[in-house]
């Protein structure tokens, strides 16, 4: 095993987690498995080695395992970006992009991206945040000492650190570094029971039955209609029996979505485009392997909209937000509007082996 650099330790150091995540983060590293073959791993120097196939090895970044694969196209150009700077560092044990912003506000990571993972209504927020806008997570904290979130691309953490606020320690994945270090860093300013590594959620480092919940949010809309199956099989391998699996996707009846699909001349998308759904398609999106699958509302006007943002709003955004609650509350009266809501959940749980 070849000696920690003084990089490390400092960033080992300006990052050090409290007793709950460093426990997770311990966990990361001891028992992920490949996430190609399922099988064991060992740590090599900078690396975590397939124990089946020696030729698969996954860099490890200030503590950070990086899954991501160098032999399938990823969903996100950032991911190769993010392997090539992991490949660099396990190489060197230098990292030259990173930094450590300190405690004392918003991670600029968040302040630079926030329109992106918190929806359009945050666009004239960028840069001006002062506090971290976490919305309440849609699962249950059902008080079971086992209890395990993922949060499947997490970004800088918005939902792993909801769930883990909830009670539920949870794991964010993400396939870009950059974002997953700034996951961390704000992890030690809001000291929370979760942690975070790099991965693929098509390909992720898990045996069956590791979490009690998966949930994704403005993530899985961005994939090719292939790739979202084969992600949500993916979530569906790693939960337990009668865990839930809640995934937020955008469906091409709402309003907002009818203009922009109007605006790409109602074309599949490519590359990062958002991919919009008829809500019959989101129910067979979760196919077999999943019970008691149905859509639950999200939001009305468009992606990303979230009651719990009005405070940060100005009065044209909150007013969005309003619209989108008066709406949900007509909905609680007259079920069938869900179908014209422009964001959903797609719900299901886990099948039992006797019901598959």
């Amino acid at each position: 095993m070849t000696s920690i650099s003084e990089e490390q330790r400092v960033a080992a150091s300006i990052n050090a987690p409290s007793a709950e995540a460093n426990a997770l983060d311990r966990w990361l590293l001891e028992a992920t498995v490949c996430p190609v073959d399922h099988c064991e791993l060992k740590l090599d120097g900078n690396y975590l080695v397939s124990t089946k196939n020696p030729r698969r090895r996954y860099p490890v970044v200030h503590g950070i395992p990086v899954f991501l694969r160098d032999d399938d196209e990823s969903t996100a150009w950032w991911a190769r970006v993010s392997l090539e700077r992991a490949k660099r560092f396990a190489e060197t044990g230098r990292d030259t992009e990173f930094y450590d912003p300190g405690v004392e506000s918003v991670h600029p990571h968040v302040q630079g991206i926030i329109e992106s993972t918190g929806g359009h209504l945050y666009d004239a927020l960028r840069g001006k945040l002062t506090e971290y806008p976490i919305p309440t997570i849609r699962v249950a904290d059902r008080g079971a000492q086992d209890a395990l979130l993922l949060d499947s691309g997490c970004n800088w953490g918005r939902w792993t650190f909801s769930a883990a606020r909830k009670g539920v320690p949870a794991i964010g994945v993400d396939p870009s570094l950059a974002a997953v270090i700034a996951a961390r860093q704000i992890r030690r300013q809001l000291n929370l029971p979760c942690s975070f590594f790099v991965g693929d959620c098509r390909f992720l480092p898990f045996k069956p039955g590791t979490f009690s919940d998966v949930f994704s949010y403005s993530v899985v809309q961005h994939f090719s209609k292939p790739n979202a199956a084969m992600a949500v099989a993916e979530f569906g391998r790693v939960l337990r029996e009668g865990g839930e699996c809640l995934v937020q996707m955008p469906n091409a009846l709402g309003i907002r979505s009818l203009y922009h699909l109007g605006r790409r001349g109602f074309s599949a998308g490519k590359e990062f485009d958002v991919r919009y759904y008829l809500p019959g398609e989101l129910k067979r999106l979760m196919g077999g392997g999943f019970s008691d699958v149905h859509l639950l509302l999200d939001a009305f006007l468009g992606l990303g909209i979230q009651p719990d943002d009005r405070a940060y709003m100005p009065w044209k955004n909150r007013l969005v937000i309003d619209v989108s609650e008066v709406l949900r509350w007509l909905q609680g009266v007259f079920p069938p509007l869900i179908n014209l809501a422009d964001s959903l959940y797609l719900h299901g749980k886990k099948a039992s082996r006797n019901n598959v």
